[in-house]
C-alpha cells in the first residue's frame, strides 16, 4: 500500500481550505469563507480519487492464491474490499 500524488495533493489542499475557512470566519469576510469551503471540499474530492487509484492499483496486483480458500483472502485487504465493492455492483441474474 502506497501513497500516490493525488492523495498528498488533496489532502494539503483539504488543509488549505478549512483554513482559509476559519480566517475568513474569524475576519468575517463571507467570500474567503466560501472560497475556503470549495477548496476543502476539492481537496477531499482530490484525496478520494487518490485513494481510489490506490484500491485499484492493490486490487490488481497479482495475488498469492497458494492453497486459500478465496482470492480475497489470499489478496490485500483493501484489494479484498475493492472485490466485495465489484461484486455488490454486479447484476443479480436469479430474478
Amino acid at each position: 500500500m502506497g501513497i500516490n500524488k493525488d492523495q498528498v495533493e488533496g489532502r494539503v489542499k483539504e488543509a488549505k481550505g478549512t483554513i482559509k475557512e476559519v480566517a475568513g470566519k474569524l475576519v468575517g469576510n463571507e467570500s474567503m469563507e466560501a472560497k475556503g469551503k470549495i477548496q476543502k471540499n476539492l481537496g477531499k474530492v482530490q484525496a478520494k480519487f487518490g485513494d481510489v487509484k490506490e484500491d485499484v492499483k492493490d486490487a490488481t496486483k497479482p495475488c498469492d492464491f497458494g492453497l486459500q480458500d478465496s482470492a480475497q483472502e489470499a489478496c490485500s485487504p483493501r484489494a479484498g474490499r475493492f472485490l466485495g465493492m465489484v461484486d455488490a455492483m454486479e447484476p443479480d441474474n436469479n430474478t
